[in-house]
């Protein structure tokens, strides 16, 4: 039978669309080595510490669901992909640039783009007081993008008292009062407003011989605060890595004010700068408690600078996808922005998060006889460790901290594996256990704990380099091993190699785990080689210094792991990680769009930021993060990613 052209095409044209149609809703099958008691619509928790044990069969993966707020949703429009689109995000516009609606497909990361909306222009409403060269100038801030008019106008500071919060509490580095014609006026530092005179007058600007006080407060934004107030007169210039200085802490959240005795110190090693730059810092309460609503109820928490991260979201971006979209990582480190002060001098926007610690509220690997002492007797003990180029580092090695540390000692806080590249440090059993840095227990207890679980990486690092996969299987746990893999090599982490790379050991369980995710400074838009494009860690190898950025990248248990064959001869990891993350396509997507969008009630709270820290722009680049995972995503769909 003869069929015409204009038939044949319509024919060919209804053929093509039930194909595009078929091939966006049909899911993927996937047969790997996990677990397959997992149904429902959104993934378990994975800030759990009990898992069923790994077996061979086939998971299904549901997709997440996004919570309500999210400025997600849903929408049945074909992309140029050819595919139905599952999910559109609004971007909201800046001073600057316009805002947008993103389409974005959920089989392919295909993104297009409409319903522009205009820029909104500067919001110049916020003003504040800044001494230079002993003269005092004000400057007007946008409070979305932290631009700020330089106004030429100077002041005479006056003698009346500045205070802070109270009248008897009197600070001149909140505020100053300066002459204004034949008044006087209140200005705040940054960071601080105007709250009222000490007489109870709201106007900022009184008559000259008024005898008050002016009172100044923290900027209230959406973001709550945190405020460090060191004891005995200690400078934040005085703080050093390691030494605890004793402190009063302030925790400002809605309507709720908390205060702390605390002790508090720097934290970081790379990231840290003792000139009194945006550092990082760890403080330590008196007492446990769930610091500013947070889910560990603990005494330890750090504050993390993201100071080279223009969108200061990276490391968030990481740690909230291995906490709530990986569901291998068994428990990863909570997150929160907050302000942060000093000394009441404001230091800008830092990220509040929990410590990788093993303790019952966060890694719960705990080892405990009836006394609740660690058991360091027991062989089947859990245990920490971290892969780590400092491990055999002390202040020594970091002239700008005092001296005095305690010089780190082999089989005791570090230990060398046959076969693998860098050295692990010991970080549960807790070092400050042993006898030999100040604790009760002996030194022959802890070297024994240390040994045993040596001993465990000996077998792993021989597995790596003799063994097979199925051998592999059977050492490690593959979900956290895999689901560790696919997040450095997202973000391509540059320094997946170098430290901060974490493994342990359940009580009672022979298995290696892997994470929690730490230290993403230099991952995704910040990494070394930033192209979203390309394969990153089976491409590194061991050359150079090992303690240059050349070797950075090079992590010896992932790049041997992926060359492992099957008892049939295949390199079968690289099949699975595959695999995975095409299972994990919509819950990753799902997660960088929550993580990355929808912050723009704090754009106030980054603005002071990046006025403090002026190269932290953060009203376009976390857009720019979010774009460049979509497209790292994308790649790697499209693409082997591993050898």
């Amino acid at each position: 039978m003869k069929i015409n052209s204009s038939f044949r095409k319509m024919l060919i044209l209804c053929v093509s669309l039930s194909c595009m149609l078929l091939a966006c809703t049909e899911k993927n099958t996937v047969t790997c080595l996990w677990d397959s008691s997992f149904s429902g619509n959104t993934l378990p928790n994975s800030n759990t510490t009990s898992k069923p044990s790994t077996s061979h069969s086939i998971r299904s993966i549901e997709p997440v669901s996004i919570t309500e707020g999210s400025q997600v949703t849903g929408d049945d429009e074909i992309l140029t992909c050819g595919h139905h689109h599952e999910i559109s995000v609004k971007t909201p516009a800046t001073c600057t640039m316009s805002g947008y609606t993103t389409h974005i497909c959920l089989e392919c990361g295909t993104r297009d783009k409409n319903e522009i909306v205009d820029a909104l222009g500067h919001d110049y409403t916020y003003t504040y007081m800044i001494s230079s060269n002993g003269r005092y100038e004000t400057r007007t801030m946008c409070t979305l993008c932290g631009d700020t008019l330089k106004d030429n106008v100077y002041y005479t500071k006056t003698s009346n008292k500045v205070a802070y919060l109270t009248s008897e509490n009197v600070d001149s580095s909140v505020g100053v009062v300066v002459k204004d014609g034949t008044n006087i006026k209140a200005y705040p530092s940054l960071g601080f407003t105007f709250d009222k005179w000490s007489t109870g007058e709201t106007n900022s600007s009184i008559r000259e011989n008024t005898n008050a006080i002016a009172i100044f407060k923290f900027v209230q934004t959406e973001l709550p605060i945190v405020s460090i107030d060191l004891a005995n007169g200690v400078r934040l210039t005085d703080v050093k890595r390691d030494l605890y200085r004793e402190a009063t802490i302030t925790s400002v959240n809605g309507n709720t004010t908390t205060t702390y005795e605390a002790t508090f110190k720097g934290r970081g090693n790379g990231s840290w700068d003792h000139t009194g730059g945006k550092s990082g810092y760890t403080f330590k309460l008196n007492s446990k408690a769930n610091f500013l609503g947070m889910s560990a109820k603990a005494k330890k928490w750090n504050l993390i600078a993201c100071k080279d991260d223009p969108s200061m979201h990276i490391n968030s971006a990481a740690y909230g996808l291995a906490r709530d979209f990986l569901p291998g990582i068994e428990w990863q480190t909570e997150t929160k922005f907050v302000q942060f002060y000093v000394n009441k001098e404001y230091r800008g926007v830092y990220m509040l998060t929990d410590p990788v610690k093993v303790e019952k509220t966060r890694l719960n690997v705990v080892s405990e006889d009836d006394n609740g002492n660690y058991a360091y007797d027991d062989e089947n003990a859990g245990f920490l460790v971290e892969y780590d180029r400092y491990s055999r580092s002390n202040s020594s090695d970091f002239p700008n901290d005092p001296s005095g540390d305690v010089e780190p000692i082999e089989n005791m806080s570090y230990f060398s594996v046959n076969g693998l590249y860098r050295d692990f440090s010991v970080k549960y059993p807790d070092v400050d256990d042993a006898a030999v840095y100040g604790g009760s227990i002996s030194d022959e207890k802890h070297r024994t704990a240390v040994l045993r679980m040596k001993s465990v990486l000996n077998n792993f690092s021989n597995v790596l380099s003799n063994g097979t996969y199925e051998q592999l299987c059977e050492v490690v746990d593959i979900e956290s091993f895999m689901d560790m893999y696919l997040l450095h090599e997202l973000f391509k982490n540059s320094d997946v190699g170098w430290s901060s790379f974490f493994v342990y050991k359940k009580p009672n369980n022979s298995k290696l785990f892997f994470g929690p995710a730490w230290d993403f400074d230099l991952a995704a838009t910040k990494a070394r080689d930033s192209a979203t494009s390309g394969k990153h860690i089976s491409t590194k190898t061991k050359t150079g210094n090992p303690n240059s950025a050349e070797c950075a990248g090079y992590n010896d248990m992932f790049v041997k792991a992926i060359k492992l064959k099957d008892s049939n001869g295949q390199t079968r990891l690289a099949t699975e990680l595959n695999n995975r993350f095409a299972s994990l396509k919509e819950n990753i997507l799902k997660g960088i769009i929550k993580l990355t969008n929808g912050n723009d009630n704090h754009y106030f709270a980054f603005a002071m930021n990046k006025k403090k820290w002026s190269t932290q722009s953060f009203d376009t680049s976390i857009a720019n993060l979010m774009n460049w995972l979509i497209d790292r995503t994308k790649w790697m769909l499209a693409n082997n990613f591993v050898n």
